[in-house]
This record gives C-alpha cells, sequence and structure tokens, in this order.
C-alpha cells in the first residue's frame, strides 16, 4: 500500500502537468483528456483493491492463527489427559513416592488453572473471526455483507464504506450480487465485500476445546481423588505393619497425631466421593480396622503402664521394709551386745527395752 501511494503521488504530479498541458492547448483538450481520466480512474479503483486485499489478508491471517491454536491447545490438553492416565494413575506405590506425586498433581493442575485463560481467550476471540469458508459456499439465504470501499457502478449501483448490504449471489468469481441498504441491487467486486464475523466453524471449535478443557479438569479431579485414597491405603499399609514394640518407640504425640490425620483424611475423601463407589467403601472397612489396631495398642499400653505402676509400687514398699528391718536389726545388735543387769531397776529397764523392741517389730 505505501508503493502504491508513493506511485500515487508520482502519477498525481503529472495529472497536474497534464491539466496545465491541456488548459493551454484548447485545441487538444478532448484528445490528453481521456487518457488522463481513465489514468486517475484506474489508480483510484487499485487503491481501494489494495485497502480490500490489506483488510482480507489481516483476517485470513486470524483466522489461520485461531485455528492454529486452537489445534495446538487440543494437543496441549491431550497430551494432559495421556500423563493423568499413565503417570498418576498408579495404585500401588510407598509414601515417599505418594508425596511425589501428590506434589506433581497440585503443578499439573496450576497449569490447567493458567490455561484456562488461554481457552478464555480463545472463545472471545472467536467472536471476532470472519468466516473465510462461506465466501466459497452458495448463499443458501440472503446473508448480510460489508463493504470495505466505497463502490459506484455508473447507473447500476452505488455502495458507500462501511455499509452493510445483503448478499444475493456469491456464484461469481469476480463480483457478487448485492442489495444496498438503498434497495439497489447490481454486481460488485467480491474483494470489496467482507462476510462479517462470527464464523460458525471458528465458535464450534472454541466450544469443543472449553468441553475438552473440562473434561481434563473433571479426570484431573477423578484421578486426585483417587491418589488421595491410594496414598492413605499406603499409609494404612505401614500403619498395619507395626508391632507394639514400634509403636510404643513413637511416644503418644506422634502416635496421636498420626492417627488424627489419618481419619481426617479418610473422613475427607468419605463426604467428598459417591457413597456406593467400591473403594470409598473399602477405605471405610480398612479405616476401621486401623482404627481398631489403634485401640488395642493402646489398650495395651495403658495395661502395661498399670503394670509398671504396680511394680514400681511394690519395689517402693520392698525398698521401705528393707530399711526397717535394717534399722531393726542394728537395734537388735544393741540390745544383745548391751551388758546383763545386774540390779533389780536394771533388769526392769532392760524388759522394757525388749518389750518396746517387739512391739514395734510387729508394725
Amino acid at each position: 500500500m505505501s508503493e502504491l501511494e508513493k506511485r500515487e503521488l508520482h502519477f498525481g504530479t503529472i495529472l497536474d502537468r497534464g491539466e496545465t498541458f491541456t488548459e493551454s492547448t484548447a485545441s487538444c483538450l478532448e484528445v490528453y483528456r481521456w487518457p488522463f481520466d481513465c489514468f486517475a480512474t484506474t489508480m483510484g479503483v487499485a487503491l481501494q483493491l489494495t485497502l480490500c486485499l490489506e483488510v482480507h489478508l489481516k483476517h485470513a491471517t486470524e483466522y489461520h492463527q485461531f485455528f492454529a491454536e486452537i489445534k495446538d491447545a487440543e494437543q496441549w490438553l491431550s497430551k494432559r489427559d495421556e500423563i493423568l492416565n499413565s503417570e498418576y494413575s498408579k495404585s500401588d506405590f510407598g509414601l515417599d513416592q505418594g508425596e511425589a506425586l501428590l506434589r506433581g498433581m497440585q503443578d499439573l493442575r496450576e497449569e490447567l488453572n493458567a490455561f484456562g485463560e488461554t481457552v478464555a481467550n480463545l472463545q472471545h476471540r472467536a467472536q471476532t473471526i470472519v468466516p473465510l469458508n462461506k465466501r466459497r459456499q452458495p448463499v443458501n439465504r440472503q446473508s448480510p455483507v460489508q463493504a470495505i470501499c466505497a463502490y459506484n457502478q455508473q447507473g447500476q449501483v452505488q455502495v458507500d464504506k462501511g455499509e452493510t448490504c445483503t448478499l444475493m449471489d456469491n456464484s461469481g468469481r469476480v463480483k457478487w450480487r448485492i442489495r444496498t441498504s438503498k434497495g439497489q441491487e447490481g454486481l460488485v467486486p467480491s474483494a470489496c465485500l467482507l462476510m462479517p464475523p462470527p464464523d460458525k466453524e471458528a465458535i464450534d471449535a472454541a466450544e469443543r476445546l472449553k468441553r475438552l478443557f473440562d473434561r481434563s479438569v473433571s479426570l484431573w479431579q477423578k484421578k486426585h481423588l483417587r491418589l488421595r485414597q491410594n496414598m492413605i491405603f499406603a499409609t494404612i499399609r505401614v500403619v498395619k505393619g507395626w508391632d507394639f514394640d514400634q509403636f510404643l518407640a513413637m511416644g503418644p504425640e506422634q502416635r496421636t497425631a498420626i492417627r488424627r490425620a489419618l481419619n481426617d483424611d479418610a473422613d475427607k475423601l468419605l463426604s467428598e466421593g459417591d457413597p456406593n463407589d467400591p473403594q470409598l467403601r473399602r477405605l471405610k472397612r480398612e479405616m476401621d480396622e486401623v482404627n481398631r489396631l489403634f485401640d488395642e495398642f493402646e489398650k495395651r499400653c495403658k495395661s502395661r503402664r498399670g503394670k509398671q505402676a504396680g511394680q514400681s509400687h511394690l519395689y517402693r514398699e520392698c525398698i521401705t521394709i528393707k530399711g526397717k528391718l535394717e534399722g531393726h536389726g542394728k537395734e537388735l545388735e544393741q540390745i544383745i551386745s548391751a551388758p546383763l543387769p545386774r540390779d533389780l531397776d536394771s533388769l526392769e529397764h532392760v524388759l522394757e527395752i525388749h518389750s518396746d523392741y517387739e512391739r514395734r517389730l510387729h508394725y
């Protein structure tokens, strides 16, 4: 367009010179006027058609770019579905691997959330895509078209730039029959006419992409639910593998925290899922079993603590008795080693000591 505009300026200079020439040579006026007028008309038509071609090229570029992005988006979703159906469909794994899978699922969810904006953008752009394919399809009913540039066919039809007309027949390769907003009918170069958006194929493609996106999100939710279930099953397997000594070694706070977390996760899954889901029914059964195991271990812990408390009390009693016996033994040694009484008063005193010792010995 810029090249033609430059040439238009150059040709305009030539036309101005021609005007001057024809004015100074009145006898040659009719001879030279006709080619100059034809040239000016041809130049104007060329500029208008070039403008139209630029508009068509712009819309064609947007059309093909849109459908290319739709195809890329569908492939992206297909790849994510494949990952969900393979990598995240494992049911037997350890706790460490399960944690890694859960982190990967969260990353994938964030990717899907971000991709939702791409889907919404394509849905919005679908409203602006012109229906290029309809230009090659026969008109079954009258359709609106928009004039890209002004067109004037003397004595037949006149169209203003931007005017909305009715397309009557598009069977011609070069010109289409239209009816203007003023009721005139005639043939107009098809390059001057634009079929306005939206394009049904673009709308359908965007809606199909939205359905694929929703299906991928639903698949993610299903796989995430199953992964969480299998993570709980993996934890249950670990708990069921404990012996009593391992249970004791963890300490009360750690044991309580593990049990609470396991029950919270299971209760949340059971509330979110379908009650008729066989996997959820299995989860409920296994949680009942693991809770009974916790109860049994806790009962044994309590019994063991009671036994240990009884043993400690007996030990303390034995220490007390031992101390008393040792005290009585020392006192007995002192009584035995004391000199024999030599008078009645001393004898009575010794008898009182012996009587008091025997009395205290029985307590």
